[in-house]
């Protein structure tokens, strides 16, 4: 990752506060991606389609393909995810009750790592329970880019990421050059204060 690339990630996290739609996204190792999120009362589903609409938002706008509420600092079991040839979905509450014997290899990426590609082992086809955001339940099978992303998604509910995964050498690689990459942002987040400060006050 070069610097003009961190300056561009930098860039488009300061275009967040012009869209009340566009949520936060928290960056590891932020606390909060490390809590497992609580359940959401069923009857509280229908208070939340403000929340879930911005999920939705706030996923697309950042080209993901899933996003979990932890992501965004909201300790519910609540995702978003992309389903290929269909509108994006929104899930409460969701569970996986059966998994294929058939697993595969593939290249992930996670909002809450940027910039960040693993090769990751997932499940082929998993069946999942969940409700939709009317408080109706639905069960359904999902295969391939579908179901690994459910997946993905559902690690985060509960409390972990996907460098679970990795061995012990290659986890400690990957977090030393993401660690490096979040003090350059956050000297790049001070000199974007003090310009900013600079100009308020010749205005």
């Amino acid at each position: 990752m070069n610097l003009k690339e961190i300056q561009d990630l930098h860039q488009n996290k300061q275009k967040q506060s012009r869209n009340q739609d566009i949520l936060d996204v928290f960056i590891w190792p932020n606390s909060v991606l490390s809590c497992i999120a609580k359940i959401v009362p069923l009857d509280g589903i229908e208070n939340r389609r403000e929340f879930a609409k911005q999920l939705l938002i706030t996923m697309q706008y950042y080209n993901g393909l899933g996003l979990a509420a932890p992501q965004v600092g909201i300790n519910e079991r609540i995702i978003a995810v992309t389903i290929t040839n269909e509108s994006p979905i929104v899930m409460f509450n969701p569970k996986i009750l059966e998994f294929s014997q058939a697993k595969e290899t593939v290249e992930e990426g996670c909002l809450s790592f940027p910039n960040i590609l693993l090769q990751i082992q997932r499940y082929k086809e998993i069946k999942v329970s969940y409700y939709n955001q009317f408080g109706q339940l639905e069960t359904r099978m999902f295969q391939d880019l579908n179901a690994k992303v459910i997946q993905h998604e559902i690690e985060h509910l509960n409390g972990t990421t996907f460098l679970s995964h990795l061995s012990r050498i290659k986890r400690d690689i990957i977090v030393r050059k993401f660690k490096k990459q979040a003090r350059i942002l956050k000297k790049l987040s001070i000199i974007y204060r003090k310009q900013r400060h600079e100009v308020t006050e010749k205005e």
